[in-house]
């Protein structure tokens, strides 16, 4: 009878580390997605004024214009990405 109360306890107890082991490799990806974003949105900006098939779907004021907006914005949230890193590394 005991070794069933444990096993009951033990099971809840794996049931909330298993809610916490999430919050944990979320805690521990966010940080690589702050990387990779500006990444990704200045290679889409690249991708979307250098290739071929937005040449043929966009007009070209439209193409540069989306085309600068997202290396822009991937410029902008690297810097803050930076800045955070430096007062994060201060404090």
């Amino acid at each position: 009878m005991e070794n069933s109360v444990n096993d009951n306890v033990n099971n809840s107890t794996r049931l909330r580390q298993g809610f916490s082991r999430v919050g944990y490799w979320l805690k521990k990806a966010l940080p690589l997605v702050g990387i990779i974003m500006p990444i990704a949105y200045i290679g889409v900006g690249f991708l979307v004024l250098l290739s071929e098939r937005s040449k043929d779907i966009l007009q070209p004021i439209n193409r540069y214009l989306l085309s600068g907006l997202l290396i822009i914005y991937g410029i902008f949230r690297a810097y803050r990405l930076i800045k955070n890193l430096k007062v994060k590394d201060e404090n």
